[in-house]
């Protein structure tokens, strides 16, 4: 492990918490920071570790690692596996209580670690507080909202059940929506990950849905033609059943415009 003074190159700005804070903030918040390298699986921390004193949120600057929480039965379930740049441990810093989840790195990475005590200086500037603490709190909304219903995707369904939710949430996230339906970029190694199913099994249940006209695919990209179809073909649960109703009437107003 090697680590450095947070002087230097950085990607705060990269991060949509910082990415409305000056640059003389961020370029602050860089040299009150410290930089680390740490290997392939190194854990960063546990679920339910304590904050460390190195500091209450990690940014990602190089890298992979992925996110997981208490299965219950003594396994883990893989939330989100995410690449850099993005930021890690932001409940702590609202709460200042123990960590909500595990991450460990895919790969070798990068950390840049913030203490609370210059982050808190942000959130108390008169100025530019507000900014930060509604990029903030957009951030965390997001993020719950992603974990739980990753969660709900992933236990308690058949295959094709947890590739349909999976698709339906990420749509409902992060979809780009056209008249032909909504398009969400897989990096199916990810996907894999998060549900805890083989590439070769997902491929077969993505063709499944293709033979069938719900989805279409095109490289990397899948379009969800159908989401009300594609939902009761794989009988959902609730969670993705919402998200599918959510989209058909965003995609049928889209439609008439």
């Amino acid at each position: 492990m090697a680590s450095s003074e947070g002087s230097g190159p950085h990607r705060l700005g990269e991060i949509s918490h910082f990415a409305n804070l000056p640059t003389v903030v961020l370029d602050k918040l860089a040299k009150q920071s410290r930089v680390r390298n740490y290997r392939l699986n190194h854990t960063l921390w546990n679920e339910g570790d304590e904050t460390t004193n190195i500091g209450v949120m990690a940014v990602l600057e190089a890298g992979m690692v992925k996110q997981s929480r208490d299965g219950g039965d003594g396994g883990q379930v893989i939330l989100a596996v995410v690449e850099a740049p993005v930021a890690l441990g932001e409940l702590s810093l609202i709460d200042g209580g123990q960590r909500h989840t595990s991450i460990v790195a895919m790969t070798d990475i990068t950390v840049r670690w913030l203490d609370r005590g210059p982050l808190r200086d942000v959130l108390n500037d008169r100025e530019i507080g507000k900014v930060f603490a509604d990029a903030l709190l957009r951030t965390l909304t997001t993020i719950v909202r992603r974990q739980n219903v990753r969660q709900v995707a992933s236990q308690g369904q058949d295959v094709a059940a947890k590739v349909a939710s999976w698709l339906l949430i990420r749509a409902s996230i992060s979809g780009e929506s056209h008249t032909l339906g909504v398009t969400i970029t897989v990096n199916r190694t990810v996907m894999a990950d998060e549900l805890g199913i083989a590439r070769g099994t997902i491929s077969g249940k993505l063709t499944y849905f293709e033979n069938r006209n719900v989805i279409a695919r095109a490289g990397s990209n899948i379009v969800i033609l159908d989401p009300q179809r594609l939902a009761s073909l794989a009988s959902v649960d609730t969670s993705a059943l919402t998200a599918a109703t959510l989209l058909s009437k965003f995609f049928s107003s889209n439609r008439g415009a």
